[in-house]
């Protein structure tokens, strides 16, 4: 199961942006075990909770205490909001049977809730003929949404293009979204990453496909019914 490079980067740019600065250099001074397990982040916020170390194998009350104080963190981040990603099986009604003429051959989706984060996606695959395929992926970044819409600031405001003898790669807008695209002409493949709404990712990866038509299969997407997803 493939989740694009985009979302990778995307994901530890907010993660990095919320965790920016934290922790102490040098020892550090005896605290009670809940203030061991924090330090405190920019903008006064705290930083994710890590489990004590030296301290033993932790327990599964470790892990769901960590999990909620993380859930808090991410709830800060997010101007006080509780923010829950979508269902798998909301978010997997948003991938076409077909696109361009291609027929899904593979759907699948999940949500995941691992230490306080929720994100869901679901991704699907579609073959053509003489072997042309586009990987289409849509994810919810859930309780993310706050700390990567800081991460992503400068991003979302940069103009970009490169070109060389191989292809390019270039940022671009979308149906009112930003997004960015990479082309490469000897493999004939490409990608096409977009940010919706703040909140979801979604990205389409072609190979032995023109850019021209895997724009074509972008716009076959409704990526107003995409932001729609999440009711807010």
């Amino acid at each position: 199961m493939r989740q694009g490079t985009f979302l990778v980067w995307v994901a530890a740019s907010a993660i990095a942006t919320l965790v920016c600065g934290c922790g102490k250099e040098g020892s550090e001074k005896e605290t009670s075990s809940q203030d061991s397990a924090t330090s405190q982040g920019i903008a006064g916020q705290t930083a994710p909770v890590q489990p004590p170390a030296g301290q033993g194998a932790p327990t599964a009350a470790d892990f769901s205490k960590i999990a909620e104080q993380n859930r808090q963190i991410l709830t800060q981040a997010n101007q006080g909001k509780v923010i829950t990603a979508v269902s798998a099986d909301k978010i997997k009604t948003l991938l076409p049977e077909t696109l361009v003429g291609m027929k899904r051959i593979s759907l699948s989706a999940e949500k995941n809730q691992m230490a306080g984060v929720d994100m869901s996606f679901a991704e699907g695959e579609y073959e053509g003929q003489e072997g042309t395929s586009i990987n289409l992926t849509i994810t919810d970044v859930g309780n993310l949404s706050g700390p990567m819409k800081l991460g992503m600031a400068g991003w979302t405001m940069a103009q970009y293009s490169r070109e060389t003898d191989r292809g390019y790669e270039k940022t671009d807008t979308y149906s009112g979204y930003k997004g960015m695209e990479e082309y490469d002409k000897e493999n004939k493949s490409g990608t096409i990453r977009v940010f919706v709404a703040e909140r979801f990712v979604v990205e389409l990866n072609g190979n032995g496909l023109t850019m021209d038509t895997l724009k074509q299969a972008l716009n076959q997407l409704d990526l107003k019914k995409v932001a729609a997803a999440s009711g807010s």
